[in-house]
């Protein structure tokens, strides 16, 4: 279901597919989100991999779709079509790619928007359990620091229920502007 910069990449087809192999009153539980990486000197966009000489961008494939656009590459099916992950990224950030370009760190707040693409989802659900998601932000800290996890969204939603918001449980709100929370 991973795939590059985030977004569980299945689509309906492969939601559908999921969902139909789970065991009666079975459930699901998906964490996913995409990471950004900290260098030790507070660069966010970077991390310092082990193993490696340098810092290289965390998530690298967002980073790229981003400066793509920023560069105002043309998106192309033909070149892309080897590509289809990168290609959706790049999509996705189109018409976005200047606004983000504005904010005091365009990195964070690229990051943020990666995670807005939990619309890949979809509406798919199982028959008779429950389909729990947990999305967020992975931080990928400097060597000798934990990396940490900033929750988003927590929901359990079901075939005939509305939608439960559990994002309260790990000490966080919703400002009630898309995804951005206070913990």
């Amino acid at each position: 279901m991973g795939g590059i910069g985030g977004p569980p990449f299945v689509g309906q087809t492969g939601w559908g597919a999921f969902c139909a192999h789970i065991p009666e009153d079975g459930n699901i539980v998906v964490l996913f989100g995409p990471h950004i990486g900290i260098t030790d000197k507070g660069e966010i966009g970077k991390v310092h991999r082990l193993g490696q000489k340098g810092n290289s961008t965390a998530c690298g494939a967002f980073v790229a779709a981003y400066n793509s656009c920023c560069n105002n590459e043309e998106i192309c099916p033909k070149k892309h079509k080897h590509d289809m992950q990168q290609r959706f990224l790049k999509e996705q950030l189109y018409g976005r790619a200047k606004d983000i370009q504005k904010t005091p760190e365009p990195m964070a707040a690229l990051a943020v928007h990666a995670f807005e693409l939990e619309a890949v989802i979809g509406d798919k659900l199982p028959e008779n359990g429950k389909l729990v998601l947990i999305g967020g932000v992975q931080l990928n800290m400097p060597e000798g620091m934990q990396d940490h996890f900033f929750p988003l969204m927590f929901e359990v939603r079901s075939k005939n229920a509305p939608n439960v918001d559990l994002l309260h449980v790990f000490g966080c709100e919703t400002t009630g502007k898309g995804p951005m929370t206070h913990c």
